[in-house]
């Protein structure tokens, strides 16, 4: 430097190098006004950028996945460097900042990032959900991450640029243990630390570069002057300077940092609380002080934050930064890697968009919900609903209100519709939505709080050895632990000599009991006179096989024989035929409806068989009943051309109480679907199925809705979900379901979808119950054709609210004389029971 000086002492300067800076001084402050004027500029488009990022900012909150991929840090920095802007527009605006928050409000850590309005949220989910499969990022309104009163204390870290090693990337465990540990901030604590990432600059990196090539370097324009001023300055285009071995280790290390991508990193915390706690918020700070020294390397200092508060709050810049690469800035902000942090918001179901090709509602469809993504309608439509559904999921799920909302897209679509609730809810919620104009006249309704039921008629039927097996079936699924070969026997014999006379099913205890009235019935049978019958009940020339020989092996058995024999079957039918409800529904030999007309026509029946009000063996025989007369209606469409079969539905809730028929699920199922009828089978878990019945409807029912279930369901339905996976089975929000649906003969990926709210309510439910109950009312006259009976019933409280008019019309037909054509009821005979 002295040489430099004493050269410089020695120069003349010539007159004309000072008549040129005489020349260049007006340019020259014209420069100088204009630089300034750039500057001025520029600071005013920065504050600005600066202003406008702040409002309309967003935090995407994000909740982990049960397993975090640790390599998922760094691919989801590399895709946020997106966020750098261009040369020019970073000189006039400045380069906008992230910030990864983690923020405790008590005891809850909430992980988030801070995205300024200048970016679009979108951009930041799509980097986190790709970089950690499974993550739910939701965007929301940014708020102030700490409140504005009360006590406070915040803190930042100061780098030493000379720092080899500025975060520890090779420790072995996850650098957030201990600011998990130390972050929680009581019940009324508040705690923030925020990591304040922007990318770095073309010239930063160019900067950097030039110190990673060492002391042997180019020369440059300053150094070319000077070898002008001074020729041994520099003899040659490089320069030869000693390098020490601390030099030559940190130039070796600084190459290796920018071999990935590099950003402007500033650290910073706070911590707050009520005014009364401020040592208590002094104490959390220096916890949280330690933690931070425990995930940097050495060359840092934490100092007092002035005004952290506000700078938090504001989500300012960071004073004080240094360069990290990507692997070093993904060892501070990251997804906690371990698998319990109970702090931590753990992921929900991943929300999965809907394949191409589903429907968006209209005429024979079925709305199912919303997508999770891009929240369009999704429906089904009733050619694809042939191929049945099955609906699973924990109470208070939303898969009543499915089912609700699939029940009146099939009465708006007129299509034939059979829904057995045993819960009672679900046919309540769907009458209070229907408006009487449009099911009058085509609407049976079970209910028994009503006075009167529709007669179901369980004997009657095109084929009475299907009608009779099918009742055997149900009462020995509904009753296996006191069924046996001889109760069937007795059960299904009974029931063939009373369809053979056209007697109800309320008979059964009088042909079982009553040695007189059986005789009637097998002589009826026989077409003779009872008189006529030998004693042992059979002619000479009469089939043992048959009913009159069954009766006669019967009669020769003792009475204790006999008991033993008919007291399963007495047992069941004398608490079920004790109930006014059963007995009015099947206490006729015909039905009040025709079954194959209430499907093909758009008919309605809602069987409202509350398990609180009438018993679980009464809903679960009384809804078998009913499947069984669906299916017997089914199958009688084989006559008809399938171009001619219209579409209709039944809906099962609870459905395991109701299939106990004797034909395999499989079969029907597969069947049902070439006779246009739709199932719908809803549960709760899958151990309520029997095995072979579980595996029918896995294999049968091609559409699929799944809401949130069990881990153990979870597990054993995810074979049918993917790309959900057994956790997002079992952590779907309540109204959230993964549904792979059957579309056009293909079975479509999985997806998740959000249900309906439940319809708007029209509030004419007591209008319809009228209407139905008149219909009824009007035909249980007597018939004496049929020999049917109905059986006076008192009216309940319920149906008396309904309408005086009925009341006085019952009242009426209470006091009028019986018909003497009309057979008994009960059993008048039963004097000679057993």
């Amino acid at each position: 430097m002295t040489e430099i000086l004493d050269a410089l002492t020695g120069l003349r300067i010539p007159t004309e190098l000072i008549a040129w800076i005489e020349t260049i001084r007006l340019p020259l402050g014209a420069l100088v006004a204009g630089l300034a004027c750039i500057l001025t500029i520029r600071a005013v488009l920065a504050r600005r950028s600066v202003t406008r990022g702040r409002e309309g900012s967003h935090y995407v909150r994000l909740a982990a996945p049960p397993e975090v991929d640790p390599a998922g840090a760094q691919a989801a920095w590399r895709q946020l460097r997106a966020i750098q802007q261009r040369r020019w527009s970073r000189f006039w605006r400045g380069q906008p900042h992230l910030i990864w928050e983690y923020s405790w409000d008590g005891p809850e850590l909430a992980v988030r990032i801070w995205v300024p309005s200048l970016f679009d949220p979108q951009m930041i989910v799509q980097a986190v959900t790709s970089a950690w499969p499974g993550t739910t990022a939701l965007t929301e309104p940014a708020r102030s991450p700490l409140p504005e009163k009360g006590a406070a204390r915040g803190a930042h870290v100061v780098w030493n640029r000379q720092s080899l090693t500025p975060v520890e990337v090779e420790e072995p465990a996850d650098l957030l243990r201990g600011l998990l540990e130390a972050g929680p901030a009581g019940t009324r604590g508040h705690a923030v630390l925020q990591v304040v990432a922007s990318p770095v600059s073309r010239r930063q990196v160019s900067a950097m570069r030039r110190s990673a090539q060492g002391p042997s370097r180019r020369s440059g324009l300053v150094d070319e002057l000077l070898s002008f001023v001074l020729p041994r300055f520099g003899t040659s285009t490089r320069q030869q300077t000693y390098e020490t071995p601390w030099e030559r280790q940190q130039r070796t290390a600084l190459a290796g940092r920018l071999n990935s991508q590099m950003w402007n990193v500033g650290l910073r915390w706070v911590v707050g609380g009520p005014a009364q706690s401020a040592e208590r918020v002094i104490t959390h700070s220096k916890r949280l002080d330690a933690a931070v020294a425990g995930m940097l390397g050495w060359g840092h200092e934490r100092r007092r934050l002035l005004h952290a508060r506000a700078i938090c709050n504001r989500w300012a810049k960071a004073a004080r930064t240094t360069v990290l690469n990507g692997a070093e800035l993904a060892g501070l902000a990251h997804l906690p890697t371990d698998a319990v942090v109970p702090a931590l918001e753990r992921a929900g179901a991943r929300p999965v968009a809907p394949p191409r090709g589903l429907g968006s509602g209209g005429r024979n469809t079925k709305t199912l919900g919303t997508a999770a993504i891009g929240g369009r309608k999704v429906a089904l439509s009733a050619s694809d609903a042939r191929y049945h559904l099955h609906v699973i999921g924990k109470t208070g799920s939303g898969k009543s209100t499915l089912l609700q909302h699939l029940a009146l897209a099939d009465i708006r679509d007129r299509r034939g519709l059979v829904l057995i609730d045993p819960a009672g809810d679900l046919v309540d919620d769907i009458l209070a939505r229907l408006d009487p104009e449009t099911v009058a006249g085509r609407l049976y309704l079970i209910d028994p709080r009503l006075d009167a039921q529709p007669g179901l008629a369980p004997l009657a039927g095109a084929d009475e050895h299907l009608v009779v097996e099918n009742l055997v079936a149900i009462c020995r699924n509904i009753w296996p632990r006191f069924w046996g070969p001889r109760a069937d026997d007795v059960l299904r014999y009974g029931l063939l000599t009373l369809r053979e006379n056209g007697q109800p099913l309320t008979m059964l205890p009088n042909l079982l009991l009553s040695k007189k009235f059986r005789r009637r019935m097998v002589a009826e049978i026989q077409k003779v006179a009872p008189a006529e019958l030998p004693p042992s009940g059979l002619l000479e020339d009469g089939d043992m096989t048959g009913i009159p020989g069954y009766w006669a092996w019967y009669g020769e058995m003792n009475p204790t024989t006999q008991n033993q024999a008919a007291g399963p079957v007495l047992s069941r039918m004398r608490a079920l035929l004790g109930r006014p409800f059963i007995r009015t529904m099947f206490d006729t030999p015909t039905a009040d409806f025709d079954m194959a007309d209430i499907l093909d026509n758009g008919g309605i029946v809602l069987a409202r068989l509350s398990k609180g009000e009438v018993g679980e063996d009464t809903a679960r025989l009384v809804g078998s009943i009913l499947v069984a007369k669906v299916w017997q209606a089914a199958t009688a469409r084989t006559a008809t051309p399938e171009r001619r079969r219209r579409d209709c539905s039944l809906i099962l809730d609870e459905a395991q109480n109701f299939l106990n028929l004797p034909n395999a699920l499989d079969d029907m199922l597969a069947e049902a679907r070439k006779l246009h009828l739709s199932v719908t089978i809803a549960h709760q878990y899958l151990a309520q199925l029997p095995k072979e019945m579980g595996f029918a409807v896995s294999g049968q029912a091609r559409s699929k809705l799944y809401f949130n279930t069990s881990p153990e369901d979870a597990r054993v339905l995810a074979r049918h979900t993917a790309p959900l996976s057994e956790h997002d089975l079992a952590h779907l929000d309540d109204y959230t379901m993964a549904a792979r649906l059957y579309l056009d003969r293909r079975e479509a990926p999985a997806f998740t979808l959000n249900g309906l709210p439940p319809a708007e309510e029209i509030g004419r439910a007591d209008q319809i119950r009228t209407e139905a109950l008149r219909r009824i009312t009007k035909a249980d006259g007597p018939d004496p054709a049929s020999g049917a009976v109905t059986t006076a019933v008192h009216p309940g409280p319920f149906t008396q609210r309904l309408t005086l008019l009925l009341a006085q019309q019952r009242d009426a037909g209470r006091d009028a004389p019986r018909d003497d054509k009309r057979k008994p009821s009960s059993g008048h005979e039963s004097g000679e029971a057993l």
